[in-house]
C-alpha cells in the first residue's frame, strides 16, 4: 500500500494540476490575453467541436461569455492551450479579441498531463482515437518523468496509474494504445463504429504495408473482417509470413492446398536449447535447419 502511494505521488494528481476549486493557488489569477496568441497544445489528440454542438457553445459564449478560463501555458511569446480549445475556437467565431486565461508555471510534461486530464474529464463522449492518443500521451509524459528520477518501477507501474486516474484498467489502456500503431483509414473506421476496438487491436500488430494492403482487399471487394480473422493475420505477421496471398485467404475463407499449416510444440520440448530472449523467428529458423541436417542424413 505504501508503495503505491509513493508512486502516485512522484506524479502530480489533478488537484495539483488544476487547484482545489474551494480553495484559491498560487497561480489561479485570471488575466485576460489576446485571442491570437493562444496557441493548440502541440500534437494534442482531441478534434474541436463541429455542427450543433459548436453552434451551442458559440450561442453560450455570445450570451454569457467565457464562464471557465482558458488554462494555458506561456511558450516563447506565445500562450499553449492546454485546457479551452473549444472555449478559444467558439470566442473567435464570436469575434473576440481577449479572453480570461489563467497561466500555469509547468513543464511540458506536466502540461501533457493537463492537455489529457482535462478533456478526458471534461467531454462528454471521445472517438477511439481520440482514447488512443490520449492515453498515449500521457504514458509518455509519465515515463519521461519516471526516467529523469531513475525509478524504474515508477516506470512499469505508469499504466496502472494511468488507468486508476482515468477511470480504465491497466491493460485497457494499453490496448486502446495499442490502436495508434493503426494506419488513418482503420482509425477511422474504429471511429465510426465499422471496425470493432477488439478487433483493430489485432490489426495494429499488422505492418504498414500489411494493414494497406488489407484495406485495399476490403475496400475493393466490400469484405468485413471478424476478430478471428484479425487475430489469425497476427500470427502470421508475427512468424514473418503473411503475403497477400494469405490476407485474401483468410478474407475470404478459402481452404487450399497452399494455404500454411502450424504444428505447435510444447515450449519445455526444446527451451533447454535456445537462450531465453531468442524471438521467435530465431528459434524457427533453427528448428528447421536442425530438421534439413536430420533429414539429409538419414
Amino acid at each position: 500500500m505504501n508503495e503505491r502511494l509513493n508512486l502516485s505521488s512522484k506524479i502530480r494528481n489533478y488537484n495539483s494540476i488544476f487547484g482545489d476549486e474551494n480553495n484559491e493557488t498560487p497561480d489561479t489569477d485570471i488575466k485576460m490575453l489576446p485571442i491570437g496568441l493562444l496557441k493548440p497544445f502541440p500534437n494534442h489528440p482531441f478534434k474541436l467541436y463541429t455542427g450543433e454542438k459548436l453552434d451551442k457553445l458559440v450561442d453560450s459564449i455570445k450570451d454569457l461569455g467565457i464562464l471557465n478560463p482558458i488554462l494555458v501555458r506561456k511558450e516563447n511569446e506565445e500562450y499553449q492551450t492546454l485546457a479551452g480549445h473549444n472555449r478559444t475556437n467558439a470566442a473567435e467565431i464570436c469575434g473576440m479579441k481577449n479572453v480570461p486565461c489563467i497561466i500555469k508555471d509547468v513543464d511540458f510534461d506536466t502540461a501533457s498531463q493537463i492537455v489529457v486530464d482535462s478533456n478526458l474529464r471534461q467531454r462528454e463522449s471521445l472517438l477511439p482515437s481520440e482514447r488512443a492518443f490520449a492515453y498515449k500521451m500521457k504514458l509518455e509524459a509519465m515515463n519521461r518523468q519516471g526516467k529523469r528520477s531513475n525509478d524504474s518501477e515508477l516506470i512499469k507501474k505508469s499504466r496502472e496509474i494511468v488507468g486508476e486516474e482515468l477511470g480504465d484498467s491497466g491493460s485497457q489502456v494499453q490496448r486502446y494504445i495499442r490502436l495508434t500503431f493503426l494506419i488513418v483509414q482503420f482509425l477511422e473506421l474504429v471511429d465510426e463504429n465499422k471496425i470493432p476496438v477488439n478487433t483493430a487491436v489485432e490489426l495494429s500488430y499488422l505492418s504498414t504495408e500489411e494493414q494497406e494492403i488489407l484495406y485495399q482487399m476490403l475496400s475493393e471487394d466490400s469484405l468485413k473482417i471478424k476478430l478471428s480473422q484479425a487475430t489469425e493475420l497476427k500470427n502470421l505477421s508475427k512468424l514473418n509470413c503473411l503475403t497477400a496471398s494469405d490476407i485474401l485467404s483468410t478474407l475470404k475463407n478459402v481452404s487450399n492446398m497452399d494455404k500454411k499449416a502450424y504444428l505447435k510444440l510444447p515450449k519445455n520440448n526444446f527451451k533447454k536449447y535456445f537462450k531465453e530472449n531468442d524471438s521467435e523467428e530465431q528459434v524457427l529458423k533453427t528448428i528447421i535447419k536442425a530438421l534439413d541436417v536430420y533429414f539429409n542424413n538419414l
